[in-house]
């Protein structure tokens, strides 16, 4: 029985079907994965189709030959091992799952499982693994909100903050897996950002440095997530709105009254800044800032003011005042958590402008001079610093009783009077004592800077040196002026009427007839017409003129004048200075300018103003008219005959009557020249024609005859009329049908 066995399992033949060169396709296929070192197991969903090749069907057989399993199942098991041995090794290269891995390495692990059942069952093999879910899911996203937490330095309070923390897998391993629950991964993100906060982050860091607290936040999640092989993608903080401002600036009015009674405003402008170290303090001590400036101003003004009220703040005392409030708000601040820096601490008076530079206008006024008849009008400009303001005491005094409820610009109306009136005094007492044609002739030199300190006694006659020197004194002497700049500008709005009436009087022109030197009679007497332009007042005579009135110049008196003075420094000069007035050469400009500084000499003194030439013209005496038309008889008579010319060359260039009547003769007399010829002279008809024909041709050759007489033609003709002989061509011959007349007399 046991060798029949023995025999039949040796001699046993298993027979395989195989189709060549066919596809044969598996759907739904698995194979159950475990992977040792993980201890992961799964189901791996595929799909394979296979092809056996004719060539090796023996080894097909040979390599499915299984006594307990069918040939799908060597199929899935060589697919499944291989598998197996490609997940053990790939798990040593990062924390993904099974499944994951093979999604990673899906197209590669696919090529390799083919050619794995093409090595060992030798058939031509394509397999696609079916994933089923999405299967790489590295993010994880926890949102932990209102977490209270407690800064390093405010233990006293806690304060809410929202986080949303997005997880990625790192590329660690970990044998300790990320909790699943969603309350348990928010329990863990609050115990860490509450942590993070006890030993590290401050109030300061998170009320005013977001990106410094998120710095510190994600490097406690990524410590204590790291543990789990995941990593701090990205932190989201929600906006965190401080209380106050980490920096302010704080403006305060401080009321301060000293021994004379009066409330002085002190106006403090200062920059609280926060420490990185005193939001703390701050909000453990819950104080408002400007009522904290507030309350230590009081205490240092009291120091900084002491023995000093408003007329003693001179601009060294100003700062004296800022330095002691700076000292104080800095050394204080740092109780609060805070550090100052102080912009403005000074008293907020309206009197304190005058211990800058300030405006005083001094508006235009007639000041008497020596002659009460005419009076200087000017008006001042005064840029006023005064170095204390004691000497205005009894103003500010004075404005604070009279008017309590107008502290706006306090005693400001009456210091800017009291300063005009004394520039007024002193400008009266100057103007009294100067002559009025000193003040128009001699107000001030242009060339010359105009300084107070001026050495040169003789600059300082000049009448604006003398204003600005007495003012200047007055005022320093008056009011403790620390520097004064004096501006006098004349107005004298009597001067400028007059110079308006001056101006409307234009230029005048001035003929007169007079006679040179040695001259034989009227008949050598010349016109000379001069243009007189009417300039400026004579600085001089202003005082004068204005004395006469708004109208001191008379325009037909000035012309008379003019007229008098021109005749007086004309006549009786040579001839050939005379003659050559209306000429640019030198020495009719010496003329020129002799005659005009005698005019303007006398119109100066006489009528107050300036005058000048513009122009000299001088017409010629009747017996140079005469000598001048004699020499130019020649001339006229040539200009005569070139006359007759152009008129002849006009009427010849134009058609005339005489022409057209010539043309008619001429073609009559063609006419009847050929009747005469054609006539057959054989009856009696034809003769009293022909008869006819010779009267009439002998009427036509005389009136032609007579129509040449007056025709001229060519150059000829021309050149001997212009001679005043006639042409031969003009001359009427004789005809034996006409009576001959005499020629005429064309000669001029």
């Amino acid at each position: 029985m046991l060798d029949y066995t023995i025999n039949r399992i040796l001699n046993e033949v298993v027979l395989y079907e195989i189709t060549p060169d066919e596809w044969l396709w598996i759907d739904n296929a698995s194979a159950a994965i475990a992977v040792f070192p993980t201890n992961e197991r799964s189901d791996l969903a595929f799909r394979i189709r296979v092809k056996a090749s004719k060539d090796y069907a023996s080894r097909i057989a040979e390599a499915f030959h299984d006594r307990e399993l069918g040939p799908a199942q060597v199929l899935f098991k060589t697919v499944r091992n291989y598998l197996g041995s490609l997940l053990e090794e790939s798990t040593r290269q990062g924390p993904e799952s099974a499944i994951e891995r093979i999604a990673i390495n899906r197209a590669i692990w696919q090529a390799e499982v083919a050619r794995v059942i093409a090595s060992k069952l030798h058939l031509d093999a394509e397999l696609i693994f079916q994933m089923q879910r999405s299967i790489i899911d590295f993010d994880v996203t926890i949102r932990a909100e209102a977490i209270p937490v407690v800064s390093t330095d405010a233990r006293h309070a806690s304060f809410p903050i929202t986080v949303t923390v997005v997880l990625s897998r790192a590329q660690s391993r970990s044998n300790e897996p990320l909790p699943q629950s969603e309350q348990e991964r928010q329990a863990l993100v609050r115990a860490v950002v509450s942590k993070a906060f006890r030993d590290r982050i401050s109030l300061y860091t998170y009320w005013y440095q977001p990106d410094e607290m998120k710095r510190q936040l994600s490097s406690a999640l990524a410590e204590e997530l790291g543990r789990y092989a995941y990593a701090v993608k990205s932190l989201v903080i929600d906006p965190i709105v401080p209380p106050v401002p980490a920096e302010e600036l704080i403006v305060a009015d401080v009321n301060w009254t000293g021994r004379l009674a009066r409330p002085i405003p002190f106006h403090v402008e200062a920059k609280v800044r926060m420490t990185t170290d005193g939001a703390g303090i701050y909000h453990a001590r819950k104080l408002n800032r400007k009522d904290w400036i507030k309350e230590e101003i009081s205490p240092a003004l009291e120091l900084a003011m002491h023995g000093r009220d408003f007329i003693d703040l001179t601009a060294e005392a100003e700062r004296e005042v800022h330095e002691a409030v700076h000292r104080r708000l800095k050394d204080r601040a740092h109780s609060i958590g805070h550090e100052v820096e102080t912009f403005v601490a000074s008293a907020a008076i309206p009197e304190k402008i005058w211990l800058k530079p300030t405006t005083v206008q001094v508006e235009r006024r007639e000041y008497k001079t020596k002659n009460d008849l005419v009076p200087a009008e000017f008006e001042i400009d005064l840029v006023v610093e005064l170095t204390t303001l004691a000497r205005l005491e009894q103003l500010i005094q004075a404005q604070r009783l009279t008017r309590p409820n107008d502290p706006s610009d306090g005693a400001n109306l009456a210091i800017r009077a009291a300063i005009g009136e004394a520039a007024v005094r002193a400008a009266s007492r100057v103007m009294s004592q100067i002559e009025p044609a000193t003040y128009f002739s001699k107000y001030e030199r242009w060339e010359v800077p105009v300084d107070v300190a001026i050495v040169d006694d003789g600059e300082k006659n000049y009448v604006r040196n003398q204003l600005v020197w007495a003012i200047t004194e007055e005022l320093k002497a008056e009011f403790s002026v620390k520097s004064c700049h004096v501006s006098p500008r004349r107005v004298d709005s009597r001067v400028a009427t007059i110079i308006r009436h001056i101006q409307q009087i234009g230029d005048v022109q001035v003929i007169v007839k007079v006679e040179p030197g040695q001259s034989a009679g009227p008949h050598h007497a010349v016109d000379a017409t001069l243009n007189y332009y009417i300039g400026s007042v004579d600085p001089d005579q202003i005082a004068n003129l204005i004395q006469r009135g708004e109208i001191p110049l008379s325009r037909d008196r000035l012309v008379k004048d003019l007229n008098d003075w021109t005749f007086e420094i004309l006549n009786g000069r040579p001839s050939d200075e005379l003659s050559s007035l209306s000429s640019r050469d030198p020495t009719s400009l010496l003329v020129q300018r002799q005659i005009e500084d005698f005019i303007d000499g006398r119109v100066r003194f006489h009528h107050g103003v300036t005058v000048g030439i513009k122009s000299i013209s001088v017409g010629h005496s009747e017996v140079a008219s005469a000598t001048r038309d004699y020499n130019a008889l020649p001339v006229k008579e040539q200009i005569a005959q070139i006359s007759v010319v152009h008129r002849v060359m006009e009427e010849m260039q134009a058609p005339s009557d005489e022409e057209n009547d010539r043309k008619y003769l001429r073609s009559r007399l063609d006419v009847l020249q050929r009747l005469i010829e054609a006539n057959p002279r054989e009856d009696d008809d034809d003769f009293r024609r022909l008869e006819q024909h010779e009267d009439e041709l002998g009427k036509v050759k005389a009136q032609l005859a007579d129509i040449n007489k007056h025709i001229l033609r060519g150059p000829r003709h021309l050149l001997e009329l212009s001679r005043g002989t006639r042409p031969p061509e003009a001359e009427p011959q004789a005809s034996p049908m006409q009576d001959v007349t005499p020629p005429r007399n064309t000669s001029l």
